[in-house]
């Protein structure tokens, strides 16, 4: 499956997480009033799990919620959020797009957050870390049906 070969539309704002849609579809919505921009990171190959099948960026924002519809995503496609925004520090404001973040509303988590210093936000000195955690993230999956 390629990235091609998915449907793509703005969605809708709740319920907040991923849900599947009777049309077969996967809503993702994730809060976050003070980014700049959402990417929707799906992962579905099962050989090398920690390689990025697709990004999406999340079309739809609602009242801080952003939002996006997918259709074609595979049952169990585990995915993440990259978030852009400002990196002030000293205001509590923390974006790093090379962060993997997971879904706070996830039903179901593949992966086990091992410390490792690709995970952190910022250095010991305060700057902005820029190594990718995407293939040492815990991920949030895609569930077509109760856990």
């Amino acid at each position: 499956m390629s990235s091609s070969s998915l449907s793509i539309s703005d969605g809708s704002p709740s319920p907040l997480g991923s849900t599947r849609s009777y049309a077969g579809a996967v809503n993702f919505a994730v809060w976050a009033p003070r980014a700049d921009a959402v990417d929707l990171c799906l992962f579905w190959d099962n050989e090398n799990p920690g390689d990025e099948s697709a990004r999406v960026r999340m079309s739809g924002k609602t009242l801080g919620v952003w939002h996006v519809e997918i259709d074609g995503i595979p049952e169990r496609c585990r995915y993440g959020f990259r978030l852009q925004g400002p990196w002030k520090p000293a205001d509590g404001l923390l974006f790093n797009h090379h962060k993997l973040i997971i879904d706070p509303y996830a039903r179901l988590i593949d992966g086990i957050h091992h410390h490792q210093d690709t995970l952190r936000c910022r250095q010991p000195d305060g700057k902005k870390d820029t190594a990718d955690r995407g293939k040492f993230a815990p991920k949030g999956v895609v569930v077509y049906s109760e856990p």
